[in-house]
């Protein structure tokens, strides 16, 4: 089945079906790839970066949308690895974990696992989506080499999808279900050569890098709205305090927060992301199939962008998208 992209709020009001919480740290899961991954990072020699992390993982066959990584040193070790596991740790999403350990210390890597990717075939390309939880929703969107964005419904765990032979490699797969906290990545993997994404120049903005997106793509630019943009600013100020990248926290989803204000919209969509900088923002925006499927999407008329920085100076990134918004009070 190949539906019309919806966008990513469309996904939030489908009910999840939770299983019991996992959020012991003890419930983490030994994953042979990270185990590989944290190996390469510590022959290094070097504190790895996020978006080190999250490659090096990616070669070594994680389908983990997000990699968190922990150097720990000293007798205090198995504290701060406790302490640290709790944390991330949260609701009812299990982790996978591996380390590798030197003389001075040891490099500790975690990742949730909701759910899986297995490429079955690549010709024609055939994959297979798993959840190790419950869930209501999801949909597996397709970015191809042509910067096009497709979406399939998934139907049940474990589901079979057998891709169209027309989509120009490599193709970025994202398998997106609905969580509480709204859609939310769970497992991505890459056939073919994995595309470079371009980096943010300096001094460019991001409406104009999105701007310059839609253009590539034949479609209409987005109108700025300042509206849009204070309901959004307060959101990634939401994001940064929480320290949560969700579209839904304490004061609801997107849809809510703008009737909240007294506007109402054909459709709604949003983007949000965090990174140690803009520019490593910008990167998990365009390199996600869903978002960047909502950033293109033809319905939305308008945009607001908000950003703020987090204790740690961390970037949080959030796009607010409407389609022909308007004030009713």
């Amino acid at each position: 089945m190949r539906p019309t992209l919806a966008s990513l709020v469309s996904i939030v009001a489908l009910t999840a079906l939770l299983t019991p919480s996992l959020s012991r740290a003890q419930d983490c899961v030994h994953d042979d790839a990270l185990a590989r991954a944290a190996a390469e990072l510590v022959a290094r020699g070097t504190t790895p970066s996020a978006p080190e992390i999250l490659d090096a993982a990616r070669r070594e066959g994680s389908d983990a949308p997000t990699v968190h990584g922990l150097r720990v040193h000293g007798e205090a070790r198995a504290a701060q690895v406790t302490t640290w596991l709790a944390r991330l740790a949260t609701g009812d999403s299990p982790l996978a974990c591996a380390h590798a350990d030197t003389d001075e210390g040891a490099l500790w890597l975690a990742a949730p696992r909701l759910g899986a990717l297995t490429v079955l075939s690549t010709d024609p390309v055939r994959v297979r989506a798993t959840f190790v939880v419950s869930t209501g929703a999801a949909v597996l969107y397709v970015l191809d080499g042509r910067g096009e964005t497709s979406a399939y419904e998934v139907a049940g765990s474990p589901t079979e999808i057998e891709l169209p032979e027309d989509l120009l490699a490599p193709l970025s797969l994202q398998l997106v279900a609905a969580r509480p906290e709204g859609p939310r990545p769970v497992a991505e993997r890459t056939v073919g050569t994995a595309r470079e994404e371009a980096p943010l120049a300096e001094g460019a903005s991001l409406e104009r890098v999105i701007g310059a997106m839609r253009a590539r793509a034949e479609v209409l630019p987005l109108r700025t709205s300042h509206l849009l943009a204070r309901v959004a600013q307060h959101h990634a100020e939401a994001v940064c305090r929480e320290g949560r990248v969700a579209h839904v926290l304490d004061e609801g989803d997107a849809e809510r927060r703008l009737e909240r204000e007294g506007v109402v919209a054909r459709h709604v969509g949003e983007v949000v992301a965090r990174g140690h900088d803009e520019a490593a923002a910008w990167r998990a925006l365009a390199s996600s199939p869903s978002h960047r499927g909502a950033l293109l999407d033809r319905r939305f008329t308008d945009a607001g962008l908000g950003r703020a920085t987090d204790s740690e100076g961390r970037t949080c990134v959030v796009v607010l998208l409407a389609a022909w918004p308007r004030r009713v009070r």
